[in-house]
C-alpha cells in the first residue's frame, strides 16, 4: 500500500459530524462558478501535496468538482478538471522530481486569474523560474528561446541523466568545448539547457554530440586531447 494524501478530508470536508454543521470555511470555495472553484481547489491541493513531498493523491469522483444536475454536464465537469489536474501534475513532476526545483509560492496572476508557479532551485533565491499553466499550443518547441541552467560538477549533470532515463525522457548531449549541456523539452514543449562548464576556453559557435556515458577522467582525456592536436572543433 502508498501513503497518499486524500482529496476529500484535505480539501473538500468542512468538519461537520452527528452534533452539527461544518465550520471550515476554504478560499477555494469561494467562486460561484464551478469550474473556477475546481481549479482553486486544485491549486491548493497540488501546491499542499507538492511541497509536503507525497507522491500520492487519492478522491472521489465529485471530490474534484461540483457535480451538475445531469449527468452529461456533469460527465463534462469531470473531464475538464482531470485534464487541468494531469496537465498541472504532469508539469510539476518534471520540474520537481526531475529537475529538483522546489515550489516557493504560488497563487492567482489576478482575481479569478490563471495561476502563476514560482519555483526554485536555491533555497536562497525567492524563484529562478515562474511558469503559468494553460498554454494552448504545446505542438511547437520555442528552442530559439530556451532556458539555460548551470550545475556545478558533471555528477550533477549525470544526475539528471539518470532521472531523464528513468522516465524515457529524451535528450541530446552537446558539447561547446567549454560547456557540456544536454537539451530537451519540457512537458509544455519549451526549449532546456542544462550545462557543466568544463576547464577549457574554445572559440564559439561550436558543438557536437558526446557520450553521456563517459566519465568524467575519460571526458578529460578527450579534451586534452582535442587542445593538443589544435583540432577546430570539439
Amino acid at each position: 500500500f502508498k501513503f497518499a494524501v486524500a482529496y476529500w478530508h484535505s480539501f473538500c470536508g468542512q468538519g461537520a459530524d452527528p452534533f452539527g454543521a461544518g465550520t471550515q470555511n476554504f478560499p477555494w470555495d469561494e467562486s460561484n462558478d464551478p469550474f473556477q472553484a475546481a481549479k482553486d481547489k486544485a491549486d491548493a491541493a497540488f501546491e499542499f501535496i507538492s511541497k509536503m513531498g507525497f507522491e500520492y493523491f487519492c478522491f472521489h469522483d465529485f471530490d474534484l468538482i461540483q457535480e451538475a444536475t445531469d449527468f452529461s454536464e456533469s460527465e463534462d465537469r469531470l473531464n475538464f478538471i482531470t485534464d487541468y489536474i494531469k496537465d498541472k501534475k504532469k508539469i510539476l513532476e518534471f520540474y520537481i522530481d526531475t529537475l529538483g526545483f522546489k515550489i516557493s509560492d504560488s497563487g492567482p496572476v489576478f482575481e479569478n486569474g490563471p495561476e502563476i508557479i514560482f519555483i526554485s532551485y536555491d533555497p536562497n533565491e525567492h524563484h529562478q523560474l515562474a511558469f503559468v499553466l494553460g498554454r494552448e499550443d504545446i505542438t511547437s518547441s520555442t528552442a530559439l528561446n530556451h532556458i539555460s541552467f548551470r550545475v556545478e560538477s558533471y555528477e550533477e549533470l549525470q544526475q539528471i541523466k539518470e532521472k531523464f532515463d528513468a522516465i524515457n525522457h529524451s535528450y541530446m548531449p552537446l558539447c561547446h568545448g567549454n560547456a557540456l549541456s544536454f537539451y530537451f523539452n519540457d512537458p509544455e514543449n519549451n526549449g532546456m539547457e542544462i550545462f557543466f562548464d568544463t576547464p577549457w576556453d574554445v572559440e564559439q559557435p561550436q558543438g557536437e554530440p558526446w557520450d553521456p556515458e563517459l566519465d568524467e577522467k575519460k571526458l578529460s582525456i578527450g579534451w586534452k586531447g582535442r587542445l593538443k592536436t589544435n583540432q577546430g572543433s570539439f
